[in-house]
Formats: C-alpha cells, sequence, structure tokens
C-alpha cells in the first residue's frame, strides 16, 4: 500500500517537472537549425512590354539585369510571328536592340522570347525564360471613296436635302441637273474623317469620275500599278494632293456594277493597304421617259402643245 502511494507522487512529480521544462522553452527564442531562406517572388509569366504601336521600320530594345553573354542570349532568341531580325547590343551587353530585316507587319502583335538557356557575362543561367512584346502601328487604309460628276458643264455640288440619309463617303450624282454630292465637310466634326462606304453606292453618272483617299502617304507608283476597275474602262489616273483620282476617257455603261481594286498597293513606307481595298458603284440606268402631256394613248385631244 506505501509502495504504490510513492509510485504514484513519483508519476506526478515526473509530470509536473515535464510542464516545467516544456513552459521554460517555450518562452525563449526559438532555435534555428538551418540559416534562414530568402523568399523569392515568382517571376511574372507576362510579358515585358517594350513598344507600342511601333514603326514598322523601327528598333525595340530589350533591356536585362545584368552584362549578358550576346552568343547564348542571341542563340535562343526567338520572334513570334516569325521574322528575320537583326541583333546589336550596347557596350556594357545590357541591352539587346531588334531590328527588322525589312519591315515588321503592321497591326501585330509580337512576342520575343529569350530561353532559360541564356546565360550572363559571368556564367550564370538564366531561372527562367524572359518574353518581351510589342505592338507596331496601324497599317494604311482607305479613308475615303468618292464618285464625283466628271462633266465640265454640270455643276459639282448642289444643296443636300436636310433628311438625306448618306454616309460621308457616300455620293449620289446624276446627270439631270440636280445634282446631288456629299462632301466630308457638310458633316459634323466627328463625321469629317469617315470610314468607307459599306454598302454599294448607286445612281451614279456615265460620266463620273472617282476620288480615293488615304491615311498616309502613298507609293503613287505602286498604288497606280494595283489600280484596277472591272470592267475595264479607258482613263486617266491623277494625284490631288494625297488622293488618287481616276477619270475615265469614255462614258460608263448604263446599269453596269464596277468595282475598283487596290489589293496589294504600299504607302510610301513600304507598308501594305489594310482595310477594305475594293469598292464598288453601279451606273444608273439610262434616260427613260416618265410622264406626256397628253397622256400616253390618249384619243380625241386637241393640245397646243406636248410636254414630256
Amino acid at each position: 500500500m506505501l509502495l504504490s502511494r510513492h509510485r504514484a507522487i513519483t508519476r506526478v512529480s515526473l509530470a509536473a517537472l515535464s510542464f516545467t521544462i516544456v513552459i521554460a522553452f517555450s518562452q525563449q527564442d526559438p532555435i534555428q537549425a538551418a540559416p534562414e531562406q530568402v523568399s523569392l517572388l515568382p517571376e511574372s509569366l507576362l510579358p515585358q512590354n517594350v513598344g507600342i504601336a511601333v514603326a514598322t521600320d523601327d528598333t525595340v530594345t530589350l533591356a536585362f539585369d545584368a552584362a549578358m553573354d550576346p552568343v547564348s542570349v542571341e542563340s535562343a532568341l526567338q520572334v513570334l510571328p516569325e521574322q528575320k531580325v537583326e541583333l546589336s547590343w550596347n557596350e556594357d551587353h545590357t541591352a539587346l536592340t531588334v531590328a527588322p530585316e525589312r519591315l515588321w507587319r503592321a497591326d501585330e502583335r509580337y512576342l520575343v522570347v529569350v530561353a532559360d538557356s541564356s546565360a550572363t557575362a559571368a556564367g550564370d543561367v538564366l531561372r527562367s525564360a524572359r518574353r518581351f512584346s510589342f505592338t507596331t502601328e496601324t497599317a494604311p487604309a482607305v479613308t475615303d471613296f468618292r464618285v464625283r460628276l466628271a462633266s465640265a458643264d454640270l455643276p459639282a455640288s448642289a444643296d443636300i436635302p436636310a433628311n438625306a440619309d448618306l454616309l460621308a463617303t457616300d455620293v449620289v450624282v446624276s446627270d439631270s441637273p440636280s445634282v446631288r454630292s456629299l462632301d466630308a465637310g457638310t458633316q459634323p466634326a466627328e463625321d469629317a474623317a469617315s470610314l468607307p462606304p459599306t454598302r454599294t453606292i448607286d445612281e451614279v453618272s456615265a460620266t463620273s469620275s472617282i476620288s480615293i483617299s488615304f491615311t498616309d502617304e502613298m507609293d503613287t507608283a505602286d498604288v497606280e500599278a494595283h489600280f484596277a476597275i472591272s470592267p475595264e474602262v479607258a482613263g486617266d489616273l491623277t494625284w490631288t494632293g494625297g488622293d488618287l483620282v481616276f477619270t475615265p476617257t469614255e462614258r460608263l455603261e448604263p446599269a453596269v456594277r464596277y468595282t475598283i481594286s487596290l489589293v496589294g498597293s504600299h504607302d510610301s513606307a513600304g507598308n501594305a493597304l489594310g482595310g477594305k481595298g475594293n469598292f464598288s458603284f453601279i451606273v444608273q440606268r439610262g434616260a427613260q421617259l416618265i410622264t406626256t402631256a397628253p397622256k400616253l394613248g390618249a384619243s380625241d385631244v386637241e393640245p397646243a402643245t406636248v410636254e414630256m
């Protein structure tokens, strides 16, 4: 009985001692078994933007945090969409300039990837691939397509009815003295730089000229070489400022749909024409007798005059 009591007291004493040791250790600073690890922030998977609306003949520069080994970087570099480029470095090899061998594509988003096999000048390999992106300028485009009366004995324009439902680039011309045309200057400011017409212009005069405006300075010889009208009709091409004007040297065929094409044309920098490149118009039908006085087929009349 006495022995059991001593054992119980011993167990209680040992438990109390263990509890005291645990509290003592919990009040001390934690012991580090190894050097504290520095938390590394993961690199962004998004490419670094190095240019917006870059001219198609311009360069972009890729900056690095340390001097790089040019050979390893150039062998690991990829341009998407694929394009031939020329590379050059600054003096301390911390910046790489990328230039197109000819021209970048207009209206394009490029991605330049430097693979993780690249190394610094000190021999350290990149931990992950580096990505850079840039966008190029918009392609040249047709801003205005107009059909104008070419006859010299008729007015170039007349008043537009207040309820005229026309786009700023739509022109309806008639062989009658009541000629209708719509210039950008008659529209509100927001419509002055209008887009090419989305519908075919009709009721065009058989003696009309075609005027085409562009967003950029064009290669005039190249545009003329790519100009086509179908069905074919003889005519002259001239330039008024930056506008191309086609004036037929013969009357257009009544009720025929003509299509103008400029596909493949380039601006003065060599950029291909973008956007809409084909435009159509329909020539009005020939003059027709619509009313007579007396009426057609009338009988037993004695008119002093006949009106048609």
